[in-house]
């Protein structure tokens, strides 16, 4: 995170710190409230979409969650399933001996 957010702080920096010849403002030939209106409709746009993310995260970690639990109860009742079908098993065999 921190190397994805670098070159904006220094961006940033330049462009609120450093002279006004090396900001981008100054570069790119635009109105500075034009510029300000499209940094603000980027950085709305970057934490919509960070909101996306993390919500669809969230949702794939609780589906995942309720999928192991779901596997956990299955193989929970197919042991108990086993152990019936064993205990017949074994009772059919103790019948055919003694009958």
């Amino acid at each position: 995170l921190a190397a994805a957010t670098a070159p904006l702080a220094l961006l940033y920096l330049l462009a609120a710190v450093g002279p006004m010849e090396a900001s981008l403002v100054r570069e790119s030939g635009r109105n500075p409230a034009e510029f300000q209106l499209l940094t603000s409709i980027a950085a709305g746009a970057a934490i919509a979409l960070s909101n996306v993310i993390a919500t669809g995260i969230g949702i794939s970690v609780r589906q995942r969650r309720e999928h192991e639990q779901e596997v956990a109860a299955w193989a929970a009742r197919t042991a108990g399933l086993a152990s019936v079908n064993e205990r017949n098993r074994i009772a059919r065999e103790m019948h055919d001996v003694v009958a």
